[in-house]
């Protein structure tokens, strides 16, 4: 009876063993979970930004095309075909 009570205290050792390790295990992941979440967070604000930054500067760069002299509605007339200049 003795050596079934001492294979019993065993088991239950490793039992308790295999949880701490199991509750380790998680709180691992869950620390990794946040870093991703914080970082992922982080960086999609920094390409907002980035992303707001270079909008500007394509203003400043390429500036917007200027509007037809006329509304597309009042364009003139043209022949479907032109001849060659030549």
């Amino acid at each position: 009876m003795d050596r079934l009570g001492d294979a019993c205290y065993e088991l239950r050792q490793e039992v308790d063993r295999l949880g701490n390790f199991y509750e380790e295990q998680g709180q691992r992941v869950d620390r990794i979970g946040n870093l991703y979440e914080t970082m992922h967070e982080q960086h999609s604000h920094q390409l907002a930004e980035i992303d707001a930054q270079l909008e500007g500067l394509w203003d400043h760069v390429v500036p917007p095309p200027r509007p037809p002299p006329y509304t597309p509605g009042e364009a003139p007339l043209r022949p479907l075909y032109h001849a060659p200049p030549y």
